[in-house]
């Protein structure tokens, strides 16, 4: 099959959803061990492509001690805005430099912190343009 026909028949399948799905089902009345087996080979390729990128075992108890180390060092509380409630069902978040490597731990944080840390890019130039807006903004204000 060309590549233009691979584009038409991609564009006909997401403007026939519905018939797409019949199709499916009809296959897999039909023959449902060829199906099966044709999701599990599938399955497989996926995992084998994406398991280089879980982490090594025991990586994950080694980052749990880093952790509560980091936590007891800043008195058990966010290295941000200093409270002491993680706002994550499990636990705080281990803010960690992944540009550099080895990856740089910076510290422990809470769910709001860890969000608006996200949200300015991890940048500390528009943390100050934020800060200064902010200041700038309230000062109008009064």
């Amino acid at each position: 099959m060309t590549s233009a026909a691979v584009a038409r028949v991609h564009i006909w399948r997401k403007r026939n959803p519905e018939k797409v799905r019949e199709q499916k089902r009809r296959a897999l009345e039909r023959n449902p061990a060829k199906i099966r087996e044709q999701q599990r080979k599938a399955s497989r390729k996926y995992y084998e492509r994406n398991r280089k990128r879980t982490r090594a075992p025991g990586q994950k108890k080694v980052w749990r001690e880093i952790k509560g180390q980091l936590l007891t060092a800043q008195g058990n509380c966010c290295g941000l805005c200093g409270t002491n409630v993680p706002g994550y069902k499990h636990g705080w978040h281990l803010d960690a430099d992944h540009t550099v490597v080895p990856v740089r731990v910076r510290g422990v944080l809470c769910k709001t912190c860890n969000t608006g840390l996200g949200m300015f890019r991890h940048s500390a130039e528009l943390f100050i343009k934020a800060a200064a807006w902010v200041q700038a903004v309230e000062g109008g204000l009064k």
